[in-house]
């Protein structure tokens, strides 16, 4: 499908939206213990940094190359047509369906916020 001629066009397509439209719960379940998983895993780390009140012993280049990914992988995301189509749909479909479309996308971003927060 090619968006480039009329870019509105992402949003008028119901059918689009219909394989998000029933989401499946344990494709949610499994999404959401990710996150949770990732958080938890990132707890040592933030509290090892809050406790010795210093971030030494990580290097520069780690986190300047974290968060260039980051922000690379943020903008990969949101630069895709399909990341449009499901933002889009959001508009038809109830709220869990739309936060279960977008969890792929919340997953990178939630990872990379967990890291700028190191």
């Amino acid at each position: 499908m090619d968006f480039s001629k009329n870019p509105a066009r992402i949003f008028d397509e119901p059918d689009e939206c219909k394989h998000l439209a029933e989401p499946s719960m344990p494709q949610f379940v499994v999404s959401v213990a990710l996150m949770a998983w990732l958080l938890i895993c990132y707890i040592p780390q933030w509290g090892r940094i809050i406790s010795r009140k210093s971030a030494e012993g990580l290097s520069t280049y780690y986190i300047l190359l974290g968060s260039l990914s980051g922000v690379c992988a943020v903008g990969n995301i949101m630069m895709l047509p399909s990341s449009a189509v499901e933002i889009g749909c959001c508009r038809t479909n109830t709220q869990f369906a739309c936060i279960s479309g977008l969890l792929g996308m919340l997953q990178v971003i939630f990872g990379i916020a967990c890291f700028w927060v190191v």
